[in-house]
């Protein structure tokens, strides 16, 4: 909903923290209510089967925001999946850069990850060798929200905000 002529205001409701700005009005789950988290991104019980194949591991959370975006975008290009790139930089060295690509421009050498038998990561291979068996999650908290590497067993190091990365040598 896009409301003009607004200025900055914050107001809380019973679950959900809104954000007006000048321009649009952005709703999402307040961190003293876990619970309105889940009724948005349900985890996945211990019992569920491996939704998730190929070279690295994406959460439910992960692949629901995902389609989110892919939703949102126009008739006839929804057809996204999310690139991971490495690259230099970083409070530990390297960083994680994600970005919405068409699944058309996917490079037969790059490894693709699937959740639930559709392609949603994209990682070029000689960047492998960082993020093979790594986890990529979609935190959300008050400050922002973003696609985030929860756990890489390639780096020696990590920042806690999960944006940038030291390698193992």
């Amino acid at each position: 909903m896009i409301r003009k002529g607004l200025s900055f205001l914050l107001a809380a409701s019973s679950s959900y923290k809104t954000i007006v700005t000048s321009e649009t009005i952005h709703s999402r789950p307040t961190v003293a209510d876990p619970t309105a988290l889940a009724d948005i991104f349900p985890p996945l019980s211990s019992s569920s089967p491996n939704l998730c194949s190929g070279p690295l591991i994406v959460t439910a959370t992960f692949a629901k925001r995902l389609q989110w975006l892919k939703e949102r975008q126009a008739e006839g290009q929804r057809n996204k999946v999310l690139r991971l790139a490495i690259q230099p930089g970083g409070c530990q060295g390297f960083s994680y850069n994600f970005e919405l690509e068409n699944f058309e421009a996917v490079a037969a050498s790059d490894q693709v990850t699937t959740y639930e038998g559709h392609p949603v990561l994209v990682v070029a291979e000689e960047m492998l060798q960082f993020v093979k068996g790594a986890t990529v999650d979609y935190h959300v908290e008050l400050k922002g929200s973003a696609f985030v590497m929860k756990e890489n067993p390639n780096a020696d190091m990590s920042c806690s905000c999960g944006t940038s990365f030291s390698p193992k040598t």
